[in-house]
């Protein structure tokens, strides 16, 4: 692991204690994994925290770009403190808003696309992540298991406030793995990691 990593890595702690939501650890693993392995020039990051992850994905990829899009003014602080401290600010342009207002009127091309956002709002992005996605490029979505309501596991124990979100889930699943331009796996990691592929 490469110092900035571990400066990063112990960061995380920091958020964990902070009550930030964050990546977990074997997710955050994979995710690199991916990253460093298809060394994407232009990553779209949706739902940036503190801005560790982004600032993960470019430790292990030195050139590319990070598009991130954060709506918390705590997150959009602190994220902004990170990529100066850290070095990467040049290589991060940064969206402050909601996500469901911001995607829809984005355009370009993006090789790689993180979704750690709103989940009630996966299956509403989709459409608009699939254009935005490069052939050949990766999409890798976090928690699409939702606590195991998404599966049925703990349906007894489903509050009506997570109706919206697993409906929504359930949507984005069909949408990435009956989509004949579309390859996804389903991986079981922690609470759920679904990795896409643009085959047209």
């Amino acid at each position: 692991m490469n110092e900035l990593l571990e400066k990063i890595y112990a960061e995380r702690e920091s958020a964990k204690e902070n009550k930030i939501a964050v990546l977990r650890d074997n997710s955050l693993k994979l995710l690199l994994t991916y990253v460093s392995a298809l060394k994407p020039k232009k990553i779209l990051e949706i739902g940036t925290a503190w801005g560790l992850t982004g600032i993960a994905m470019l430790a292990v990829s030195e050139n590319s770009t990070l598009y991130g899009i954060e709506r918390d003014p705590e997150c959009i602080e602190m994220s902004s403190e990170n990529y100066k401290k850290y070095g990467v600010e040049k290589r991060v342009n940064f969206f402050k808003g909601d996500a469901e207002e911001i995607i829809p009127l984005m355009s370009g091309s993006f090789d790689f696309i993180f979704l750690d956002g709103p989940k009630g709002h996966y299956a509403e992005f989709l459409p608009y992540l699939k254009n935005m996605l490069a052939v050949n490029g990766v999409l890798f979505a976090d928690d699409v298991a939702f606590h195991g309501y998404v599966s049925g596991e703990n349906t007894p124990n489903i509050k009506n406030k997570h109706n919206t979100i697993i409906a929504s889930l359930k949507k984005f699943i069909k949408g990435i793995t009956e989509d004949e331009d579309l390859l996804t796996v389903i991986l079981s990691e922690e609470d759920g990691v679904s990795v896409t592929v643009r085959l047209k």
